[in-house]
């Protein structure tokens, strides 16, 4: 019988999990689930990739927000409702609306990573669809994910 044996959410993307014992499907994904992102002075997000330490950055899902911590850092709260100006990112070539969190987060990030970096929000009103990726995909609106917004893997079944 098929049962979910963990389940994740990666509130700020490229940076660590959060395993949940349950979590509320909204209608991009999981709630919570890639709602910041960190972008360059461009605009273009990062990942671990060009920069591997984001995987230390651990979130802390609480009551309106979150608070980040990373080693050698002070924590950073972050608002769940704090939005700043709108701004436009990139994310896979495509340009997308997204809003500022706050200097503190920016500085945060920018002497974590060591260059200017930014934090930014998933502006609900303008959610991704489709993509250049998959362009014949529904319709469904997604936050900062990269395409998904649930991604099942399965395993296999170990009998005893």
């Amino acid at each position: 019988m098929p049962k979910i044996s963990d389940l994740f959410v990666y509130p700020v993307k490229s940076c660590a999990g959060v395993r949940m014992n349950e979590v509320a499907v909204v209608p991009t994904g999981f709630e919570f689930d890639r709602n910041w992102m960190v972008v360059d002075a461009d605009g273009a997000f990062v990942t671990q990739r060009e920069h591997p330490t984001l995987a230390l950055v651990t979130p802390h899902i609480e009551i309106g927000g979150v608070t980040l911590s990373a080693p050698d850092m002070e924590s950073l709260r972050v608002s769940a409702n704090g939005g700043g100006e709108p701004l436009t990112i990139t994310l896979f070539g495509e340009k997308h609306g997204a809003v500022s969190t706050n200097a503190a987060a920016d500085a945060w990030f920018s002497k974590y990573l060591g260059a200017p970096f930014r934090l930014v929000k998933c502006d609900p009103r303008t959610l991704r669809q489709g993509g250049v990726q998959y362009p014949e995909r529904d319709a469904a609106p997604t936050s900062f994910v990269d395409n998904y917004g649930i991604l099942v893997i399965s395993q296999p079944l170990m009998r005893p």
